[in-house]
C-alpha cells in the first residue's frame, strides 16, 4: 500500500514512520520503505481479519502528524496444491 501525506509547504519532503500510541498494536506486522507499506510477517485470515497500525508523517521542518489505520485482510481462495495425470497414453 502507498502512504501519502499533505503539507501546506508543497516543496517539503515528507517521511513516514510507525508511531506509538492508540492503535499501534500491530505495527510489528508491517514495515515501511519510503512511502510503501509492506507485510513483515505472514498473516492468517482465520486468526485475524484486521490489523490496527499507527503511522506518523514528518516534514523537513520537523512538523509531525500521527494517525491510526486498520488494515483489512482479505481471504483469498485456496489454490490447488498438486496436479497429476494418470495414464498419458491413449
Amino acid at each position: 500500500a502507498k502512504v501519502s501525506g499533505q503539507d501546506p509547504d508543497l516543496q517539503d519532503v515528507l517521511t513516514y514512520a510507525f508511531a506509538t500510541g492508540t492503535g499501534d498494536m500491530d505495527n510489528s506486522f508491517f514495515h515501511l520503505k519510503n512511502d510503501s507499506l509492506f507485510l513483515a510477517k505472514t498473516v492468517n485470515y482465520y486468526q485475524a481479519t484486521s490489523y490496527p497500525i499507527r503511522l506518523q508523517v514528518t516534514d523537513q521542518e520537523g512538523g509531525k502528524m500521527e494517525k491510526s489505520f486498520t488494515i483489512q485482510i482479505v481471504n483469498l481462495p485456496d489454490v490447488p496444491t498438486s496436479l497429476t495425470l494418470s495414464g498419458s497414453v491413449w
